[in-house]
């Protein structure tokens, strides 16, 4: 439960679908009955996430009380069936290409540390939101996205459009949009119990304080918040990971990205494998 959303999420077999959403919709009605809440069925709707449509060839979908969709806006992010998170991604584009508009005027009006302020405000707040699960998105619609971030760094510096921007990311301590994924990736899954591998043996070994990368079959798991966090963070450097207290492993490792203006996940792993050659099996 979230503010006035109230979402159930369940795992069953295509063929009990049907079933197991009219048992929900029962259950969440008495107990709304019982709160003397009523529950308006023309705003509840639900939708079947898979990875892919093999299971469900030749059902039909089944006749409920409630709307099916393939797609939804749920807490300022618009989920799909697949989460590929396109249609997220093309709405947010729009929004940052509205606010390019806004940066424009702003700097054509007063100076560079006004309009930094305008980009912190009405752009680095969108990008921020929600980029734990979307920022392993479409590669494209992900280009779009730092595109537009680039634009924005053009106006701030009154550069023109072909100057590099990279050493204008470092200057104004701005965190590209894959700079930007690593470090929110990274500091989720050092809030959540992601296990180390010292804790399955006794060796003192190197990359004892890496995180225990879990087994799995679906190519999809390789883009999960804390499966990516856990991959990124075992290729940070010795001294960062060492690092106990929390405020300083965020205040030092928002440093170092802010040093290494990203442009895509690749240039990360290209830089830390070489110095990370012993862990190359986070990769498989």
């Amino acid at each position: 439960m979230f503010a006035d959303d109230t979402t159930v999420l369940f795992g069953t077999k295509p063929e009990n679908e049907g079933e197991m959403i009219e048992k929900s919709l029962e259950n969440i009605t008495n107990i709304c009955n019982r709160l003397s809440l009523k529950l308006n069925k023309s705003k509840t709707q639900y939708m079947t996430f898979t990875t892919n449509n093999r299971g469900r060839v030749g059902l039909e979908k089944p006749d409920l009380s409630i709307d099916s969709v393939d797609s939804t806006k749920f807490l300022g992010i618009t989920l799909d069936k697949n989460l590929s998170w396109k249609n997220d991604l093309e709405k947010l584009h729009k929004k940052l290409s509205t606010t390019i508009y806004a940066l424009k005027r702003i700097r054509s009006l007063t100076d560079e540390r006004v309009t930094l302020m305008a980009y912190h405000a009405l752009f680095d707040s969108l990008i921020r939101f929600g980029i734990v699960a979307w920022g392993m998105g479409n590669q494209k619609d992900l280009e779009n996205i730092l595109i537009c971030q680039k634009k924005a760094i053009r106006i701030i510096n009154n550069l023109n459009n072909r100057e590099h921007c990279k050493p204008f990311f470092k200057k104004n301590k701005i965190l590209t949009l894959i700079s930007l994924y690593i470090y929110e990736t990274i500091l989720l899954t050092k809030k959540v119990p992601v296990k180390t591998r010292e804790t399955f043996h006794n060796h003192n070994l190197r990359n004892n304080n890496n995180l225990n990368l879990k087994q799995h079959h679906l190519q999809k798991t390789n883009k999960t918040p804390i499966y990516m966090g856990s991959k990124l963070y075992n290729l940070l450097p010795q001294n960062i990971k060492s690092i106990k207290t929390v405020t300083l492993f965020e205040k030092t490792l928002k440093q170092y990205l802010v040093d290494r203006p990203y442009y895509s996940i690749q240039e990360f792993y290209d830089e830390h494998t070489f110095t990370n050659h012993r862990d190359i099996d986070i990769f498989t």
